[in-house]
Protein backbone atom coordinates (compact mmCIF):
# COMPACT_ATOMS: atom_id res chain seq x y z
CA UNK A 1 0.00 0.00 0.00
CA UNK A 2 2.90 2.35 0.71
CA UNK A 3 4.37 1.64 -2.71
CA UNK A 4 1.04 2.26 -4.40
CA UNK A 5 0.49 5.55 -2.57
CA UNK A 6 4.03 6.86 -3.17
CA UNK A 7 4.52 9.74 -5.66
CA UNK A 8 5.43 8.65 -9.15
CA UNK A 9 8.98 9.15 -10.33
CA UNK A 10 9.51 11.79 -13.05
CA UNK A 11 8.54 10.26 -16.37
CA UNK A 12 7.27 11.15 -19.82
CA UNK A 13 4.79 8.28 -19.51
CA UNK A 14 3.06 8.45 -16.15
CA UNK A 15 0.81 5.47 -16.82
CA UNK A 16 3.84 3.28 -17.56
CA UNK A 17 5.45 4.44 -14.29
CA UNK A 18 2.21 3.73 -12.40
CA UNK A 19 2.13 0.20 -13.81
CA UNK A 20 5.74 -0.35 -12.68
CA UNK A 21 4.77 0.70 -9.14
CA UNK A 22 1.77 -1.60 -9.28
CA UNK A 23 3.96 -4.54 -10.32
CA UNK A 24 6.32 -3.75 -7.44
CA UNK A 25 3.43 -3.68 -4.98
CA UNK A 26 2.08 -7.01 -6.21
CA UNK A 27 5.50 -8.65 -5.85
CA UNK A 28 5.68 -7.37 -2.28
CA UNK A 29 2.21 -8.75 -1.59
CA UNK A 30 3.25 -12.14 -2.90
CA UNK A 31 6.20 -12.18 -0.50
CA UNK A 32 3.93 -11.78 2.56
CA UNK A 33 0.64 -13.42 1.59
CA UNK A 34 -0.46 -16.98 2.23
CA UNK A 35 0.69 -19.42 -0.49
CA UNK A 36 -2.94 -20.04 -1.49
CA UNK A 37 -3.01 -16.57 -3.08
CA UNK A 38 0.19 -16.96 -5.13
CA UNK A 39 -1.52 -18.18 -8.31
CA UNK A 40 -3.94 -15.25 -8.38
CA UNK A 41 -1.11 -12.74 -7.96
CA UNK A 42 1.04 -14.52 -10.56
CA UNK A 43 -1.76 -14.34 -13.12
CA UNK A 44 -2.21 -10.60 -12.63
CA UNK A 45 1.55 -10.02 -12.70
CA UNK A 46 1.94 -11.98 -15.94
CA UNK A 47 -0.81 -9.93 -17.54
CA UNK A 48 0.74 -6.60 -16.48
CA UNK A 49 4.31 -7.57 -17.33
CA UNK A 50 3.36 -8.66 -20.86
CA UNK A 51 2.03 -5.22 -21.73
CA UNK A 52 4.27 -3.29 -24.13
CA UNK A 53 3.97 -0.06 -22.21
CA UNK A 54 5.51 2.15 -24.89
CA UNK A 55 3.53 0.76 -27.83
CA UNK A 56 -0.04 0.21 -26.67
CA UNK A 57 -2.68 2.98 -26.65
CA UNK A 58 -2.91 5.06 -23.49
CA UNK A 59 -6.53 3.96 -23.06
CA UNK A 60 -5.39 0.34 -22.86
CA UNK A 61 -2.73 1.23 -20.29
CA UNK A 62 -5.32 3.08 -18.22
CA UNK A 63 -7.76 0.16 -18.33
CA UNK A 64 -5.09 -2.36 -17.32
CA UNK A 65 -3.89 -0.07 -14.52
CA UNK A 66 -7.41 0.37 -13.12
CA UNK A 67 -8.04 -3.37 -13.32
CA UNK A 68 -4.72 -4.11 -11.61
CA UNK A 69 -5.38 -1.53 -8.90
CA UNK A 70 -8.76 -3.06 -8.12
CA UNK A 71 -7.09 -6.46 -7.78
CA UNK A 72 -4.31 -5.03 -5.57
CA UNK A 73 -6.78 -3.30 -3.25
CA UNK A 74 -8.85 -6.47 -2.99
CA UNK A 75 -5.74 -8.58 -2.33
CA UNK A 76 -4.51 -6.11 0.28
CA UNK A 77 -7.80 -6.46 2.16
CA UNK A 78 -7.61 -10.25 1.84
CA UNK A 79 -4.09 -10.30 3.33
CA UNK A 80 -5.25 -8.04 6.19
CA UNK A 81 -8.19 -10.37 6.85
CA UNK A 82 -5.89 -13.40 6.82
CA UNK A 83 -3.61 -11.70 9.34
CA UNK A 84 -6.50 -10.86 11.65
CA UNK A 85 -7.77 -14.44 11.47
CA UNK A 86 -4.30 -15.78 12.23
CA UNK A 87 -3.91 -13.48 15.24
CA UNK A 88 -7.34 -14.45 16.59
CA UNK A 89 -6.45 -18.13 16.28
CA UNK A 90 -2.92 -18.07 17.73
CA UNK A 91 -2.94 -15.07 20.08
CA UNK A 92 -0.39 -12.29 20.47
CA UNK A 93 3.01 -12.01 18.78
CA UNK A 94 4.88 -13.66 21.65
CA UNK A 95 2.78 -16.81 21.17
CA UNK A 96 3.44 -16.73 17.44
CA UNK A 97 7.18 -16.33 18.06
CA UNK A 98 7.12 -19.32 20.40
CA UNK A 99 5.22 -21.37 17.82
CA UNK A 100 7.70 -20.50 15.05
CA UNK A 101 10.62 -21.35 17.30
CA UNK A 102 9.07 -24.68 18.18
CA UNK A 103 8.65 -25.50 14.51
CA UNK A 104 12.25 -24.46 13.79
CA UNK A 105 13.55 -26.69 16.58
CA UNK A 106 11.71 -29.70 15.16
CA UNK A 107 13.05 -29.04 11.67
CA UNK A 108 16.62 -28.57 12.93
CA UNK A 109 16.54 -31.87 14.83
CA UNK A 110 15.09 -33.65 11.83
CA UNK A 111 17.81 -32.34 9.50
CA UNK A 112 20.77 -32.89 11.85
CA UNK A 113 19.65 -36.36 12.98
CA UNK A 114 19.07 -37.24 9.33
CA UNK A 115 22.62 -36.22 8.45
CA UNK A 116 24.51 -37.79 11.38
CA UNK A 117 22.22 -40.19 13.20
CA UNK A 118 21.39 -40.04 16.91
CA UNK A 119 24.23 -42.30 18.03
CA UNK A 120 26.93 -40.37 16.15
CA UNK A 121 25.60 -37.04 17.43
CA UNK A 122 25.91 -38.30 21.02
CA UNK A 123 29.41 -39.61 20.41
CA UNK A 124 30.64 -36.42 18.75
CA UNK A 125 29.12 -34.29 21.52
CA UNK A 126 30.89 -36.28 24.25
CA UNK A 127 34.20 -36.07 22.38
CA UNK A 128 33.84 -32.30 21.86
CA UNK A 129 32.80 -31.55 25.43
CA UNK A 130 35.58 -33.72 26.89
CA UNK A 131 35.62 -35.94 29.94
CA UNK A 132 35.81 -33.16 32.53
CA UNK A 133 32.83 -32.16 34.64
CA UNK A 134 32.71 -28.58 33.35
CA UNK A 135 29.66 -27.09 31.67
CA UNK A 136 29.46 -27.21 27.90
CA UNK A 137 29.34 -23.41 27.60
CA UNK A 138 32.92 -23.23 28.95
CA UNK A 139 34.07 -25.36 26.03
CA UNK A 140 32.02 -23.21 23.66
CA UNK A 141 33.69 -20.03 24.92
CA UNK A 142 37.14 -21.60 24.51
CA UNK A 143 36.26 -22.19 20.85
CA UNK A 144 34.91 -18.65 20.39
CA UNK A 145 38.01 -17.23 22.07
CA UNK A 146 40.39 -19.17 19.83
CA UNK A 147 41.95 -17.64 16.73
CA UNK A 148 40.84 -20.49 14.46
CA UNK A 149 37.99 -19.07 12.32
CA UNK A 150 34.75 -20.95 12.90
CA UNK A 151 33.48 -20.41 9.37
CA UNK A 152 36.65 -21.92 7.91
CA UNK A 153 36.86 -24.82 10.37
CA UNK A 154 33.48 -26.61 10.65
CA UNK A 155 35.02 -29.45 12.68
CA UNK A 156 35.41 -27.12 15.68
CA UNK A 157 31.72 -27.54 16.54
CA UNK A 158 29.65 -30.70 17.20
CA UNK A 159 26.37 -31.35 15.30
CA UNK A 160 24.04 -29.64 17.85
CA UNK A 161 25.95 -26.36 17.30
CA UNK A 162 26.28 -26.48 13.52
CA UNK A 163 23.18 -24.35 12.93
CA UNK A 164 24.57 -21.72 15.30
CA UNK A 165 27.92 -21.45 13.53
CA UNK A 166 27.20 -18.12 11.83
CA UNK A 167 26.11 -16.50 15.10
CA UNK A 168 29.16 -17.89 16.92
CA UNK A 169 31.46 -16.66 14.14
CA UNK A 170 29.97 -13.20 14.66
CA UNK A 171 30.73 -13.44 18.38
CA UNK A 172 34.25 -14.63 17.60
CA UNK A 173 34.93 -11.62 15.36
CA UNK A 174 33.64 -9.24 18.02
CA UNK A 175 35.69 -11.01 20.69
CA UNK A 176 38.94 -10.70 18.75
CA UNK A 177 38.18 -7.06 17.91
CA UNK A 178 37.60 -6.32 21.59
CA UNK A 179 40.88 -7.89 22.66
CA UNK A 180 42.98 -6.05 20.07
CA UNK A 181 41.25 -2.70 20.53
CA UNK A 182 41.37 -2.85 24.33
CA UNK A 183 45.05 -3.85 24.22
CA UNK A 184 45.88 -0.84 22.06
CA UNK A 185 43.74 1.34 24.31
CA UNK A 186 45.97 0.36 27.23
CA UNK A 187 48.81 2.33 25.61
CA UNK A 188 46.78 5.55 25.96
CA UNK A 189 44.26 4.74 28.73
CA UNK A 190 40.93 6.50 28.97
CA UNK A 191 41.13 9.62 31.18
CA UNK A 192 38.68 10.53 33.91
CA UNK A 193 36.26 13.46 33.28
CA UNK A 194 38.16 15.56 35.82
CA UNK A 195 41.50 14.91 34.14
CA UNK A 196 40.03 15.72 30.72
CA UNK A 197 38.64 19.01 32.05
CA UNK A 198 42.00 20.07 33.49
CA UNK A 199 43.94 18.98 30.40
CA UNK A 200 41.74 20.48 27.67
CA UNK A 201 39.51 22.98 29.47
CA UNK A 202 37.10 24.21 26.75
CA UNK A 203 38.89 22.70 23.75
CA UNK A 204 35.90 20.92 22.22
CA UNK A 205 37.88 19.47 19.30
CA UNK A 206 40.31 17.76 21.67
CA UNK A 207 37.48 16.49 23.89
CA UNK A 208 35.71 15.09 20.83
CA UNK A 209 38.86 13.29 19.68
CA UNK A 210 39.22 11.76 23.14
CA UNK A 211 35.57 10.68 23.19
CA UNK A 212 35.70 9.01 19.76
CA UNK A 213 39.19 7.48 19.96
CA UNK A 214 37.96 3.95 20.67
CA UNK A 215 35.37 4.15 17.90
CA UNK A 216 38.03 5.18 15.39
CA UNK A 217 40.26 2.28 16.46
CA UNK A 218 37.34 -0.14 16.13
CA UNK A 219 36.65 1.07 12.60
CA UNK A 220 40.28 0.82 11.51
CA UNK A 221 40.69 -2.64 13.02
CA UNK A 222 37.62 -3.71 11.05
CA UNK A 223 36.01 -5.74 13.82
CA UNK A 224 32.48 -5.23 12.52
CA UNK A 225 31.33 -8.73 11.47
CA UNK A 226 28.79 -7.23 9.04
CA UNK A 227 31.38 -5.29 7.03
CA UNK A 228 31.91 -6.46 3.46
CA UNK A 229 35.65 -6.77 4.10
CA UNK A 230 36.83 -6.52 7.69
CA UNK A 231 40.42 -7.61 7.11
CA UNK A 232 42.90 -5.04 8.44
CA UNK A 233 45.10 -3.71 5.64
CA UNK A 234 48.57 -2.21 5.90
CA UNK A 235 47.11 1.27 5.47
CA UNK A 236 44.70 0.53 8.33
CA UNK A 237 47.66 -0.54 10.46
CA UNK A 238 49.44 2.73 9.71
CA UNK A 239 46.25 4.60 10.60
CA UNK A 240 45.95 2.80 13.94
CA UNK A 241 49.55 3.61 14.81
CA UNK A 242 49.07 7.27 13.94
CA UNK A 243 45.86 7.46 16.00
CA UNK A 244 47.75 6.27 19.08
CA UNK A 245 50.68 8.64 18.53
CA UNK A 246 48.37 11.57 17.75
CA UNK A 247 46.41 11.08 20.98
CA UNK A 248 49.59 10.81 23.05
CA UNK A 249 50.97 13.95 21.37
CA UNK A 250 47.74 15.85 22.08
CA UNK A 251 47.94 14.86 25.73
CA UNK A 252 51.60 15.87 26.00
CA UNK A 253 51.99 19.16 24.14
CA UNK A 254 54.93 20.24 26.34
CA UNK A 255 56.85 16.96 26.25
CA UNK A 256 60.62 17.18 26.59
CA UNK A 257 63.25 16.36 24.00
CA UNK A 258 62.67 12.59 24.17
CA UNK A 259 59.35 13.00 22.32
CA UNK A 260 60.66 11.28 19.19
CA UNK A 261 61.87 8.31 21.23
CA UNK A 262 58.51 7.97 22.98
CA UNK A 263 56.59 8.16 19.72
CA UNK A 264 58.83 5.50 18.19
CA UNK A 265 58.19 3.25 21.21
CA UNK A 266 54.43 3.76 20.88
CA UNK A 267 54.55 2.89 17.19
CA UNK A 268 56.54 -0.28 17.89
CA UNK A 269 54.29 -1.37 20.77
CA UNK A 270 51.12 -0.77 18.73
CA UNK A 271 52.41 -2.90 15.86
CA UNK A 272 53.49 -5.64 18.26
CA UNK A 273 50.03 -5.79 19.85
CA UNK A 274 48.38 -6.13 16.45
CA UNK A 275 50.82 -8.60 14.92
CA UNK A 276 51.66 -10.84 17.89
CA UNK A 277 48.81 -13.19 18.71
CA UNK A 278 50.47 -14.18 21.99
CA UNK A 279 51.29 -10.63 23.07
CA UNK A 280 51.21 -10.49 26.91
CA UNK A 281 48.61 -7.70 27.03
CA UNK A 282 46.34 -9.51 24.57
CA UNK A 283 46.70 -12.76 26.49
CA UNK A 284 45.87 -11.04 29.79
CA UNK A 285 42.77 -9.29 28.48
CA UNK A 286 41.66 -12.43 26.64
CA UNK A 287 41.83 -14.43 29.87
CA UNK A 288 39.92 -11.76 31.79
CA UNK A 289 37.20 -11.52 29.15
CA UNK A 290 36.85 -15.30 28.81
CA UNK A 291 36.65 -15.75 32.58
CA UNK A 292 34.05 -12.99 32.85
CA UNK A 293 31.92 -14.46 30.06
CA UNK A 294 32.15 -17.98 31.50
CA UNK A 295 31.08 -16.81 34.94
CA UNK A 296 28.22 -14.73 33.58
CA UNK A 297 26.89 -17.31 31.12
CA UNK A 298 26.82 -19.96 33.88
CA UNK A 299 24.39 -17.81 35.87
CA UNK A 300 20.80 -16.73 35.20
CA UNK A 301 20.41 -13.46 33.31
CA UNK A 302 21.09 -10.37 35.40
CA UNK A 303 18.49 -7.81 34.23
CA UNK A 304 19.76 -4.47 32.97
CA UNK A 305 18.41 -1.48 34.84
CA UNK A 306 16.34 0.84 32.69
CA UNK A 307 18.00 4.19 32.06
CA UNK A 308 16.42 7.51 31.17
CA UNK A 309 18.85 8.05 28.29
CA UNK A 310 19.77 5.89 25.27
CA UNK A 311 20.25 2.22 26.11
CA UNK A 312 23.16 1.74 23.72
CA UNK A 313 26.14 3.56 22.31
CA UNK A 314 27.05 3.21 18.66
CA UNK A 315 30.67 2.28 18.04
CA UNK A 316 32.62 1.28 14.94
CA UNK A 317 30.83 0.77 11.66
CA UNK A 318 27.04 0.80 11.76
CA UNK A 319 25.59 -2.69 11.89
CA UNK A 320 23.24 -3.78 9.16
CA UNK A 321 19.68 -4.26 10.41
CA UNK A 322 18.86 -7.82 11.38
CA UNK A 323 15.34 -9.21 11.60
CA UNK A 324 14.56 -10.30 15.16
CA UNK A 325 11.47 -11.87 16.63
CA UNK A 326 9.86 -9.81 19.37
CA UNK A 327 10.54 -10.99 22.93
CA UNK A 328 8.58 -13.90 24.30
CA UNK A 329 8.53 -15.32 27.80
CA UNK A 330 9.83 -18.66 26.57
CA UNK A 331 13.17 -17.41 25.25
CA UNK A 332 15.43 -16.04 28.02
CA UNK A 333 18.07 -14.59 25.68
CA UNK A 334 15.60 -11.88 24.61
CA UNK A 335 15.78 -10.27 28.05
CA UNK A 336 18.05 -7.18 28.35
CA UNK A 337 21.09 -8.08 30.44
CA UNK A 338 23.28 -5.96 32.70
CA UNK A 339 26.68 -4.88 31.41
CA UNK A 340 29.63 -7.22 31.92
CA UNK A 341 32.43 -5.41 33.78
CA UNK A 342 35.96 -6.56 32.90
CA UNK A 343 39.10 -4.85 34.16
CA UNK A 344 40.97 -3.24 31.26
CA UNK A 345 37.93 -3.32 28.97
CA UNK A 346 35.89 -0.59 30.59
CA UNK A 347 35.42 1.91 27.79
CA UNK A 348 31.67 2.54 27.16
CA UNK A 349 32.11 1.49 23.54
CA UNK A 350 33.55 -1.84 24.70
CA UNK A 351 30.54 -2.50 26.89
CA UNK A 352 28.28 -2.31 23.85
CA UNK A 353 30.25 -5.02 22.07
CA UNK A 354 30.51 -7.18 25.20
CA UNK A 355 26.73 -6.94 25.57
CA UNK A 356 26.41 -8.00 21.93
CA UNK A 357 28.67 -11.03 22.48
CA UNK A 358 26.78 -11.96 25.63
CA UNK A 359 23.45 -11.76 23.83
CA UNK A 360 24.68 -14.07 21.06
CA UNK A 361 25.95 -16.58 23.61
CA UNK A 362 22.68 -16.47 25.56
CA UNK A 363 20.74 -16.93 22.34
CA UNK A 364 22.79 -19.98 21.34
CA UNK A 365 22.66 -21.36 24.89
CA UNK A 366 18.87 -21.04 25.10
CA UNK A 367 18.39 -22.53 21.65
CA UNK A 368 20.66 -25.53 22.15
CA UNK A 369 19.31 -26.31 25.62
CA UNK A 370 15.72 -26.26 24.35
CA UNK A 371 16.48 -28.19 21.14
CA UNK A 372 19.09 -30.73 22.27
CA UNK A 373 18.41 -31.18 25.97
CA UNK A 374 18.64 -34.98 25.68
CA UNK A 375 22.16 -34.67 24.26
CA UNK A 376 23.39 -32.10 26.79
CA UNK A 377 22.80 -34.43 29.75
CA UNK A 378 25.16 -37.05 28.35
Amino acid sequence: MVALSSPLSPSSNHLASALNYLILALNLMKSVCAPIHDNDIDETLAKLENIHKLHVPRETLAEEYISGMKFALHMGQTIADDYQSFMLKYGDESNIAAMLRGSAREQEREVIVGLFGQEKISRLWKRWKGSDSGVWTDKLLDVVGSLEPLMASPDLLPPPLIMSRVDLAEAQTLFLGLIITASIRSLVPQLSPGRLSVLYRDNQDALQKEATFTERLWTLIGADPFANDHATTESDLDGIVEEVVSLWRMRNPDASGDTLTKETELRDMTRQIINQEAHPVRELLKKRLLDGLKQRIAQPIIPREKASGPNHISAGRALKPVARLKPSKGFPSDQPEADLLVTGIGDPAFRVHMRHILHILRMVQSWVESTWNDILVL
